[in-house]
């Protein structure tokens, strides 16, 4: 077919504001050397990582300030590394909701989003619903009895550390007499989408009290001015095409295309509904950082290409809709760092140049003593005698 020039975005990633193993920053820079100039951070059900990236950019900051690290060579190392990240990436505003369709768990995309609005969306969509750790443990509890499954219920007791699934996880893997229930998955991911998730399993946990309706999921993203694209269809596990308009139908502006684990014939599938329906597409590799999840979940893994469909984010991109540029904090920050690498090297290029001169003048001075102290004895020695 036609060869389509590559958009280099990621939309899909996480950090330490939800899930993933990586600080914002840290973010960026992957960002940057995977050489994805637009990208999106999308936290579960959060817009904390925004706000944790302005507090690095201020630490940062504040050390600056600070006249042990001023004008060191390692600090004007990292204020260069900053603004280079800042100048060749572009970060746009992103959340990725959990909710349920008709008791499956999925999750929602919310871009271009007001950060402060989507806060107080997220934490009035929390208010009603049952917290889902109290629901995951008492059910696959119940799982473990039911089957007869050898699994020991003290990984649950006070003062145990780990989330309620990955703790089920580690604990029914240890023991060989479980292979007939656990053969079909060897990652913690694995085992929530193909078996917690999905209605057909053993494992199936109903989580839908647990999670806001997709209606509301979809209105709030709406409130905070945002777009809402349906995450990775690919990875539900019940019949997405035949709900796909339904899905459509209660809201959604767009729908993530290019994903880790789309086939090329659900590609082909999802990117005829959008032209069909006139929505929006979107995608990217939903990194965590976090090796165990598999090397396909990796920033810059997914390539999205340049078409009409994809031109929302390059306007997103242009019209200044970018983090950095749109926070006062981190346009503040970028200023202070530019003005601190500048005199930085100004101070170290004249350090350099007086290093210079003393050391010529020293070699001046030591070649004149030279000459002299060969015409004369030691005058300390006369004056001891």
């Amino acid at each position: 077919g036609l060869i389509m020039e590559i958009f280099n975005i990621d939309m899909h990633n996480h950090t330490q504001g939800s899930d993933g193993k990586q600080l914002p920053l840290r973010l960026l820079l992957r960002a940057s050397k995977a050489n994805k100039n637009i990208i999106s951070m999308t936290d579960h059900n959060s817009v904390k990582g925004y706000r944790m990236l302005e507090r690095q950019i201020k630490a940062i900051m504040d050390k600056a300030e600070d006249s042990r690290y001023k004008g060191t060579p390692k600090m004007l190392k990292l204020y260069e590394n900053v603004l280079n990240v800042f100048s060749q990436v572009k970060l746009l505003k992103g959340t990725e909701i959990i909710t349920t369709y008709e008791g499956n768990v999925i999750e929602v995309l919310g871009y271009d989003i007001d950060i402060d609005v989507m806060e107080k969306e997220i934490a009035d969509l929390r208010k009603n619903v049952v917290p889902s750790g109290t629901v995951l443990k008492k059910s696959l509890l119940q799982i473990v009895d039911k089957y007869n499954i050898k699994f020991d219920k003290d990984v649950y007791a006070e003062g145990r550390t780990g989330t309620v699934t990955g703790r089920f996880f580690d604990e029914i893997k240890k023991y060989d007499e479980n292979q007939e229930f656990t053969k079909n998955f060897a990652t913690l991911k694995e085992f929530i989408v193909k078996e917690l998730y999905n209605p057909k399993s053993k494992f199936f946990v109903d989580l839908s009290e647990c999670h806001p309706s997709m209606e509301d999921v979809i209105k709030s993203i709406h409130k905070a001015g945002g777009k809402a694209v349906l995450a990775h269809p690919g990875r539900y596990n019940f019949d997405v095409k035949g709900s796909m308009d339904t899905m459509i139908d209660k809201g959604l502006d767009g729908i993530e295309v290019w994903y880790p684990d789309h086939t090329s014939e659900f590609q082909s599938f999802l990117m005829d509904k959008v032209k069909e329906r006139g929505l929006i597409a979107s995608g990217g590799s939903d990194d965590h950082c976090n090796t165990k999840d598999g090397e396909r979940y990796t920033m810059g893994k997914i390539n999205v290409p340049k078409i009409p469909q994809t031109e929302w984010i390059k306007d997103l991109a242009k019209t200044g809709k970018n983090f950095i540029d749109e926070s006062k904090i981190l346009r503040e920050g970028k200023g202070k760092l530019a003005q601190e690498l500048e005199t930085g090297k100004l101070s170290r290029e004249r350090n350099r140049f007086l290093e210079v001169l003393r050391v010529r003048k020293s070699e001046m001075i030591n070649s004149e003593t030279q000459s002299k102290t060969k015409d004369k004895e030691n005058p300390r020695e006369q004056g001891e005698r």
